[in-house]
């Protein structure tokens, strides 16, 4: 019996951390413009700057990222959205982990067509890496993220935390924090000859709309955070018919 209690209670457990939970689409961001601006220090040779905007009718926010001075033995970069502030002396290391309200976990990867399961903080992962041609060490991506929120009171908020760029063997290589300025009239950053559309070195064509992670359910459009499902009571449910057996 004790048995097959414990091959019942992990085929369950199995079962359950099948469980995706989709981020909901955020609506009504506010017209405030957040930037983090990668740190000057010597010790790395990447700048640039993530600006933030709300997106077309407040739906998601619009994200124009610029980094520069990105060394080709290094790449591709992933960026992302860390959970902690940088601290006066430019530790990236002290950001924290990715900002993952929903606890989706690095693994397994994000997968771009599905950007709705994605930890939210996951930029990189939804949209695109940071990718630089032999010769170019400049990249430029623009694009709407549906799941992140410029409001203070939202789990998706964005506006207390951090960026950071990472090597493609995960070591931090820069940082900044996003800062709020209302009044920023933001150029656009659409792709160009320095972008990975151009890493066969030819210029890129003009691309009339930005680049953007198509909501998974596009008809269903909130303002909340997503409720977790019942996986926590369903474990607990489990472990007391175990415990009653076991006694």
């Amino acid at each position: 019996m004790i048995r097959f209690l414990l091959i019942f209670a992990t085929f369950m457990l199995a079962i359950l951390g099948q469980d995706t939970i989709e981020a909901p689409v955020i609506t009504g961001n506010e017209d405030v413009t957040y930037t983090a601006s990668l740190s000057n220090s010597h010790s790395s040779s990447i700048h640039g700057a993530v600006t933030v905007t709300p997106g077309s009718g407040g739906v998601g926010l619009l994200f124009r990222v610029f980094f520069t001075g990105l060394p080709e033995d290094a790449g591709p970069f992933p960026y992302h959205i860390h959970v902690l502030k940088v601290p006066s002396n430019g530790s990236c290391a002290a950001a924290g982990s990715h900002l993952d309200p929903y606890h989706r976990g690095e693994d397994p990867p994000c997968n771009s067509a599905e950007p709705a399961t994605c930890q939210l903080g996951d930029l990189s992962g939804k949209h695109e890496l940071a990718i630089v041609a032999p010769g170019v060490d400049n990249f430029s991506a623009e694009y709407t993220d549906f799941y992140l929120s410029d409001r203070q009171e939202s789990i998706a908020y964005i506006g207390n935390l951090s960026v950071v760029i990472h090597a493609s063997n995960g070591t931090r290589l820069n940082c900044g924090n996003f800062e709020l300025d209302g009044h920023l009239t933001v150029p656009s950053t659409r792709r160009s000859s320095t972008s990975v559309a151009s890493k066969t070195g030819a210029p890129s064509p003009s691309i009339s709309a930005s680049t953007s992670a198509t909501p998974t359910r596009p008809s269903v459009v909130v303002d909340s955070a997503a409720k977790k499902s019942s996986t926590l009571s369903l474990e607990t449910f489990i472990t007391a018919i175990m415990t009653f057996f076991l006694l």
